[in-house]
């Protein structure tokens, strides 16, 4: 004979404090995780002493800046947006935190527009393995200290 049970339980009210936890074990902590570590092998690849050969970098930053933004988003607003123009994210990145104005001289001492340079699609094909030393260590110290805000933004 088949029945049905009703089991009540009395349960006390407790509060439990949650803190993020940057190490890994939450959404936050693997974005992040993915992010820096994009960003690791893109300065790795860079460090190499024959620096003849930049294919594919263009694209690692591509998707860095775009893993970058989101995780500033999601820290900040716990929104995770789907797939924007990273125009939009950056200006929601500007929004959420002034400071990113602050790398806008950076971007402006490039002599290609620099959101159109990590549009996934437009870097595939216009073949951005060209870039001189000078660009490229701008777009390193604008990685940098993109990531850095990325930082800070956790410490928040």
């Amino acid at each position: 004979m088949r029945g049905s049970f009703i089991i009540c339980y009395e349960v006390t009210n407790f509060v439990e404090r949650v803190t993020i936890d940057t190490n890994g074990d939450t959404d936050e902590g693997i974005y992040y995780r993915l992010c820096s570590e994009l960003q690791k092998n893109y300065k790795l690849l860079r460090s190499q002493e024959d620096q003849t050969a930049n294919e594919g970098l263009g694209l690692m930053l591509s998707g860095f800046f775009y893993r970058a933004c989101v995780i500033f988003i999601y820290v900040a607003l716990r929104y995770h947006p789907n797939q924007i123009n990273i125009r939009i994210l950056w200006k929601l990145c500007e929004h959420i935190d002034p400071k990113v104005k602050n790398l806008d001289y950076l971007i402006q001492k490039l002599p290609f527009d620099f959101f159109e340079f990590l549009n996934p699609s437009k870097n595939l094909y216009r073949n951005f393995c060209y870039l001189e030393e000078e660009h490229l260590s701008i777009l390193d110290e604008l990685a940098q200290g993109f990531l850095d805000l990325v930082d800070e933004q956790f410490d928040k």
